[in-house]
């Protein structure tokens, strides 16, 4: 979206050039809409030292760069640098020297932090409460990414060896290098094991009159528990039921727990995104803790009254329109939850993204706007 405001602007810079003398055509895409702010806690934010961060982004250009499909294999491979240069390239963007939109105006353009439980933003007519990070995680997550980062530094330089021996050895080239010792590097990994900390996901709840949205990042579910608690949205037995829930993480299992799903419930379940390889989001323990959190056991089943009200599960992805990897494991997944949904006797029903769409739209409650 960032990247065709670029376009848009600059073909607008020159609109009105001479004629023959511009060489920038109108995009070929609808402008996006107006960004007046971005929230966002980015690592430079988190840091004092970014120079072994770009150090790693530099290398793994070199070892990733060279195609589209050896970075798709990078990302499912977890490995390091993919997120952290998005991220970089993001908070170029919205820099003061380029589309120079406001960031994280509540804090004065400091990383957003939980600090006040009475703190309400609004936006528009609805008002938004910060739930997370707080100052703490910040602090843990600015020692865990330094250590992280000296980590991967020296797993980047015994990579680098290899690659110079076997090159020499073999005589193979950069990139059928860097492909093999890739490979070999993922299966020696354990799952999650390189996936940088998610500390500093921002985590918030939307609310309009009645109606609510908590919107998780990829917070993690005790830390999102701590956050609703903090700003007093927990009832007394410590339970909350929104309209839309959005799963922490695209359903991971390290971000979601039974007692997360037994004390948060809703009316849309929302699992944004999906992916094959190492990844294998959304977990189907997942998906069974939200099932037996509305339908199981006594001891899984929640509290809440609206507990036994008809509900949906959401799913931003299909069989089709990801990888080979992503598509293979989407389809594990559905194959899982349908035939529950279909023997669930109309409690809840599964919504899968459309082929060759790009959107949900979950209905609103009566008289509320679409979701």
């Amino acid at each position: 979206m960032l990247d065709q405001e670029v376009e848009w602007r600059v073909f607008k810079n020159h609109e009105n050039d001479p004629p023959g003398t511009s060489n920038f055509d109108e995009p070929g895409f609808v402008r996006p809409p107006v960004i007046e702010a971005f929230w966002y806690n980015g690592f430079k934010d988190i840091t004092d030292d970014t120079t072994a961060v770009e150090e790693v982004l530099l290398f793994n250009a070199r070892a990733l760069g060279f195609a589209n499909a050896d970075l798709a294999r990078a990302a499912d491979m977890q490995f390091l640098a993919t997120g952290v240069k998005q991220g970089l390239q993001l908070q170029n963007r919205i820099s003061p020297n380029q589309l120079g939109i406001s960031l994280n105006p509540p804090s004065e353009g400091k990383p957003l932090l939980v600090k006040d439980a009475a703190a309400r933003h609004p936006f528009g007519a609805m008002e938004l409460t910060l739930l997370g990070p707080f100052k703490e995680d910040l602090e843990r997550l600015r020692v865990e990414w330094i250590d992280y980062v000296k980590n991967n530094n020296s797993v980047i330089l015994d990579v680098q060896k290899k690659a110079e021996d076997d090159q020499e050895l073999l005589g193979l080239s950069d990139a059928e290098t860097a492909r093999r010792l890739l490979a070999d590097y993922a299966q020696n990994q354990t799952r999650g094991a390189v996936t940088p900390p998610n500390l500093a996901s921002i985590v918030f709840l939307a609310q309009e009159g009645d109606q609510k949205i908590l919107m998780t990042g990829d917070g993690r579910d005790d830390e999102i528990i701590k956050g609703l608690a903090f700003t007093n949205h927990l009832d007394a037995q410590g339970r909350l039921h929104v309209d839309i829930l959005k799963i922490p993480h695209h359903g991971s299992i390290n971000n979601v727990n039974r007692a997360f799903c037994k004390a948060i419930t809703a009316d849309h379940y929302v699992i944004c995104g999906g992916s094959g390889g190492s990844h294998k989001n959304p977990d189907t323990e997942v998906v069974q803790f939200i099932i037996d959190s509305r339908m199981g056991e006594l001891e899984h089943k929640s509290t809440h009254a609206k507990v036994d009200e008809n509900f949906t599960i959401w799913f931003s992805a299909n069989r089709k329109d990801g990888g080979p990897s992503a598509n293979a494991y989407m389809k594990t997944v559905f194959d899982f939850v349908e035939p529950k949904a279909a023997a669930s006797g109309g409690r809840f029903e599964v919504v899968i993204l459309g082929e060759g769409k790009d959107r949900l739209v979950v209905p609103a409650p009566v008289g509320g706007q679409p979701g």
